[in-house]
């Protein structure tokens, strides 16, 4: 079956997992809850059974949605919003003895000579 969706990272609208940037761990979380149930659901062994499936993979679906539920329910919603800053990530800070927030009005050998 040919999928309308361009999943190989050529769509901007639908990234690769390495391309995402989430300022949460508890969305990387979720999203990787549904990737892992959407793949679970299409190796299922009745996925060539056009009328039923299975008992034991309806069990397997239902594990996956049970855990996204669970997700949802311990990270979503305005009952769990934690209200916090968003500052800088580790990453994003300012890094090398000439990037320090309070030598940014000297260069940086000038900075590297006032420490010694």
């Amino acid at each position: 079956m040919n999928l309308p969706w361009s999943v190989d990272g050529s769509d901007a609208n639908i990234p690769l997992g390495s391309q995402l940037n989430f300022r949460s761990q508890n969305a990387l979380v979720l999203l990787g809850a549904i990737d892992r149930a959407v793949v679970n659901w299409t190796r299922l062994e009745s996925r060539f059974r056009t009328s039923f499936i299975y008992v034991k993979d309806s069990m397997r679906m239902y594990g996956s949605y049970v855990q996204v539920l669970e997700y949802l329910k311990a990270f979503a919603g305005d009952a769990n919003r934690v209200d916090m800053a968003s500052g800088v990530r580790p990453t994003e800070e300012p890094q090398g003895p000439g990037d320090s927030p309070n030598l940014k009005t000297e260069s940086g050998k000038a900075a590297a000579a006032a420490v010694r």
